[in-house]
């Protein structure tokens, strides 16, 4: 999964990043060895009778996604085009693979999904701009994982709240460290076939606004009645639509 690193939210410009340690091993060059040990594999196999190689060998195009993924995992979004288009490539030669070079039939329903989803992000975007437009970006955390996964820690001491979309994906919210600027902020989440998670503040009281269809909203916050009754304690108001998916609460 990509664009998994974590994205503090600050008062101040943020400093330049340091190199704290090794990086991942998920790089090109490991996912070119191990494709080529699986072919190796698959060769002796197919010799010794036990299995058909050209099964396996016409799913090289996932080794083109792999590779992808990989320069994304290490270059991050923003500079990841080049992964990009190593995916897409990828995802091409695969779709025409399993359509047995029907390229319509591979790629139609793919095209039909593509389009759910600009249609979706559209929507939302309609949906929540009114609430972007009143808000300082240094201190609004926004987080979008589709087929992936998106991880962000907000430090902000004048929170005011976020977005979160996932989308075959996950995302995770970790606002232990975060002031919020009034008394309550919201959280807008939209999750469909995906699922996030928010951790918040002991303090924090959670209210839920949000609705699950053939999903669920897991509140692991609602034990402490004490602070619920507390008018003075921040709240957290979630919203939005969690559709075949989860939301986990917790501190």
């Amino acid at each position: 999964m990509n664009d998994m690193n974590e994205t503090p939210l600050e008062n101040k410009p943020p400093e330049p990043a340091v190199d704290a340690g090794p990086r991942s091993a998920f790089t090109p060059k490991l996912v070119f060895g191990v494709a080529l040990i699986l072919a190796g594999v698959a060769f002796t196999l197919d010799n010794l009778g036990l299995m058909n190689a050209h099964l396996v060998l016409r799913l090289w195009p996932v080794v083109i996604i792999l590779w992808g993924f990989a320069k994304l995992w290490q270059e991050g979004l923003r500079f990841g085009g080049g992964g990009l288009f190593l995916v897409a490539i990828g995802t091409f030669f695969l779709l025409v693979m399993l359509g047995h070079g029907n390229l319509a039939e591979a790629i139609a329903p793919m095209g039909l999904v593509a389009f759910g989803i600009w249609m979706v992000m559209r929507a939302l975007q309609k949906k929540r701009s009114p609430a972007q437009g009143a808000v300082n970006p240094e201190h609004y955390v926004q987080g979008t994982a589709i087929f992936c996964g998106a991880k962000r820690r907000v430090v902000s001491q004048a929170f005011e709240g976020g977005e979160f979309t996932a989308i075959f994906g996950g995302f995770e919210a970790d606002l232990r460290s975060a002031v919020p600027a009034g008394n309550q902020v919201r959280m807008d989440v939209f999750a469909l076939f995906g699922g996030g998670q928010l951790k918040i503040p002991e303090n924090w009281v959670v209210v839920n606004h949000a609705t699950a269809l053939f999903g669920g909203i897991d509140d692991k916050t609602q034990d402490d009645n004490s602070k619920a009754a507390d008018p003075s304690a921040p709240r957290l108001v979630v919203t939005g639509i969690v559709l075949f998916g989860g939301l986990e609460i917790k501190h």
